[in-house]
């Protein structure tokens, strides 16, 4: 809210919002314990005398603190849940005393001092160790709770198994991200030699399935894509490494086969992400992927 001391912020939101505009500390004060309980308010009502989910994730912000956020949504028999942000909380240390804590403290905002513990069904996070040993933990506090870990998190777990796998792969999909990366000259010669094909991806190791995508990308291109490096003339480090993976033999027969065994992961793993999907339909595209 410091940010409304801006000037010319202030100047923006009175001339597009045709109000006059409170200070920062006149909001913090009036408003905010309001707003809080108005929203509180409006949850506990949808969730009144309902079971429900709570999920579980923790990351680092840019300051490298942990934060952890507390989701919680009703589970219904046919429709998709309504869902709610409950509670955000920095955490000194990062284990499955702290995250205990904080999932019974989610559940006292939520419930106040009547927690209804048998109300509490299903818990999700993902599988590192200190949530599943938190899991254990908050399972002898809600008797009938669930600790379920993320499949679409597994999936990506299987993608980084092979990408471990398949080193000379993953040294030419970061050879020509770096050859491409902030270098409009590159990029315009590619275009030019090849104006049909899309550039070449960056993934992200984060953006779970995106490195699988890359390797179907270079299946799919290989030739074109050797060609063009092939006739860069400058020898930079970036262009000298790619063009030395080009020469390796067993490099396309390698981009090959992850693309044919491993090029559905990406797509399911994306459906799994997505909301509404009934539980039936989600168990059984996990059965089929690990059927693949």
């Amino acid at each position: 809210m410091n940010k409304l001391n801006n000037k010319h912020f202030r100047e923006f939101l009175s001339k597009y919002c045709k109000k006059t505009i409170p200070d920062e500390s006149t909001l913090r004060k009036e408003y905010f314990n309001s707003c809080y309980e108005n929203t509180l308010a409006k949850i506990h009502d949808t969730i009144t005398d309902q079971k429900i989910w709570v999920s579980i994730d923790e990351t680092t912000d840019s300051v490298r603190r942990n934060v952890a956020n507390v989701i919680v949504g009703t589970l219904q028999p046919q429709n998709p849940s309504n869902m709610f942000v409950i509670h955000t909380e920095y955490l000194e240390k990062v284990n499955h005393s702290t995250i205990f804590q904080l999932f019974d403290k989610a559940m006292h905002i939520l419930w106040g001092n009547g927690v209804k513990h048998n109300d509490v069904l299903l818990f999700v996070s993902d599988a590192a160790p200190y949530m599943k040993k938190a899991g254990d933990c908050i399972k002898a506090l809600y008797p009938k709770l669930i600790h379920v870990t993320c499949l679409a998190h597994a999936l990506h777990n299987v993608c980084e198994e092979v990408r471990a796998h398949y080193q000379d792969v993953d040294q030419l999909i970061g050879g020509m991200k770096k050859t491409f990366l902030k270098c409009p000259k590159r990029t315009a010669i590619f275009n030019e030699k090849c104006p049909e094909l899309p550039n070449p991806p960056r993934p992200i190791t984060t953006r779970w399935g995106t490195w699988i995508k890359a390797v179907q990308y270079y299946c799919k291109y290989f030739n074109q894509i050797k060609s063009v490096i092939e006739d860069f003339e400058e020898e930079s480090q970036c262009v000298k490494v790619v063009k030395q993976l080009f020469q390796n033999v067993s490099l396309q027969s390698n981009i090959v086969y992850i693309s044919t065994n491993f090029g559905f992961l990406p797509d399911i793993i994306t459906t799994l992400e997505g909301k509404g999907e009934s539980l039936t339909k989600c168990i059984n595209i996990v059965l089929d992927a690990k059927k693949k």
